[in-house]
């Protein structure tokens, strides 16, 4: 979590179209909608990234390319 934190600054996974023109009802009332949704995405996300470390995917990928050298 804290590499990706690092890496996209911040950055959601999942963004609200910026252009959604705002005289536009229905464009507003959406996008606030998928906010919420996006919002807890992102919430999960970063709970289910505080639990992988490092060593978690660096394991898991020495795994997968050790899988592959035998085929």
């Amino acid at each position: 979590l804290d590499i990706y934190r690092i890496m996209e600054h911040e950055t959601p996974l999942l963004h609200l179209d910026t252009h959604t023109n705002p005289d536009c009802r229905e464009g507003v009332h959406i996008q606030h909608a998928l906010q919420e949704q996006y919002d807890a995405l992102q919430n999960a996300f970063e709970s289910r990234m505080a639990q992988v470390s490092l060593q978690d995917i660096m394991d898991r990928f020495e795994e997968r390319r050790t899988q592959t050298r035998g085929h």
